[in-house]
């Protein structure tokens, strides 16, 4: 998996291919049964797998970790905005 910097940030979209797993394991209810971990700041429920998806595509942070460096900050700024209103 190759990382484009953009206007946007660092990295790429999810190929349809991955999209339509997702999907389909919706449908299926296969993602009723899979394990969660938490996100770090946003604390959000990701699954740890889906089949025929990349597990770094599910957990980025994992396959570019020399550039979360680069997306922690923003990341950080981005939950302050989103805390206050919630407070």
């Amino acid at each position: 998996m190759s990382i484009d910097m953009c206007s946007y940030g660092v990295g790429r979209r999810m190929k349809l291919a991955y999209t339509r797993r997702i999907i389909d394991a919706i449908h299926d209810g296969s993602l009723l049964e899979a394990k969660y971990e938490a996100t770090p700041i946003f604390n959000l429920a990701v699954p740890t797998e889906v089949k025929g998806v990349p597990s770094e595509v599910l957990h980025p942070e994992n396959s570019v970790s020399a550039l979360m460096s680069t997306l922690d900050k923003p990341l950080e700024r981005c939950h302050i905005y989103f805390d206050k209103p919630l407070k």
